[in-house]
């Protein structure tokens, strides 16, 4: 099988009205992805702005009462199967279900589950995105025994991995979440992918510093190019996007502003 190029991309608040489409449509052809999600799509006239642009692309689109969607794009010439996994909502009718793309090769499957999880630094924000990470683990097992070993399977998007605030210094910081996650990974045979940037969200009025909120998740049996970057540095996802630009230049506002204020995560399985 030929490498699987992967994109997922958090586009902040995508309206039709608000959103530079023109530079979302042009960031995405840049990698020519064969599978993409856009995250925080806003209704249905942006499903069909970028299924326009894409005519090689299949596309999927979550829906429900949640006010934001997962947009999904599949290239033509792949066997695939969607799925909507409202598991993922934790119970809660207004969070994001879970996008679960099956890309079939030969014998082979590989699992691809785009998720949104709560941002929040709340207690009950890092319970449900721990409940949510919890059923991916659990999705993870399941794949695992339908295939009678290590499944490959991957999970990514905007994890807004983000801590938890409480007062009298019972604050969880976002590294100790980040940490409890790649222990949970490990115990199922999954790993945390290794990032060109460490920053994926920016502030747009600059109070708060720069975070790291959006992740790949894959497992062990999953091969994940790993190249070197042009910042030198060396890993398997590409974060790229606001982070072109110097921190509060015109065009590092522009970009927030117009096109969005995470960057984007790509990947390729070999």
């Amino acid at each position: 099988m030929p490498r699987l190029r992967v994109l997922s991309w958090n586009v902040e608040n995508f309206k039709i009205a608000s959103t530079d489409t023109t530079r979302v449509v042009q960031h995405v052809r840049g990698y020519n992805p064969d599978v993409f999600a856009l995250l925080e799509v806003v209704g249905q006239g942006v499903y069909d702005r970028i299924a326009s642009r894409f005519t090689g692309h299949n596309f999927h689109m979550t829906y429900g009462p949640q006010s934001q969607e997962i947009l999904i794009g599949v290239r033509k010439n792949l066997t695939t199967f969607f799925s909507q996994k409202t598991v993922f909502k934790a119970g809660n009718a207004h969070l994001r279900p879970g996008a679960l793309v099956t890309v079939k090769s030969g014998s082979r499957d590989y699992n691809l589950l785009f998720l949104h999880t709560k941002s929040s630094s709340s207690p009950v924000g890092l319970g449900l995105r721990d409940d949510m990470f919890r059923r991916a683990f659990k999705l993870k097992r399941k794949l695992d025994e339908m295939e009678g070993g290590n499944a490959r399977f991957v999970f990514c998007g905007d994890l807004n991995t983000m801590g938890m605030r409480y007062p009298y210094n019972r604050e969880i910081n976002f590294t100790t979440e980040l940490r409890k996650l790649e222990r949970d990974a490990l115990r199922v045979q999954m790993r945390l992918l290794d990032k060109s940037h460490g920053a994926t969200w920016t502030d747009s009025h600059r109070r708060i510093s720069d975070s790291n909120l959006d992740h790949v998740v894959a497992s062990t049996s999953t091969n994940i190019t790993r190249w070197q970057f042009p910042n030198g540095r060396e890993g398997e996802v590409e974060v790229e996007g606001w982070n072109r630009f110097s921190n509060g230049s015109p065009q590092w506002r522009s970009f927030v502003s117009r096109v969005s204020d995470h960057c984007s995560l790509y990947f390729e399985i070999e």
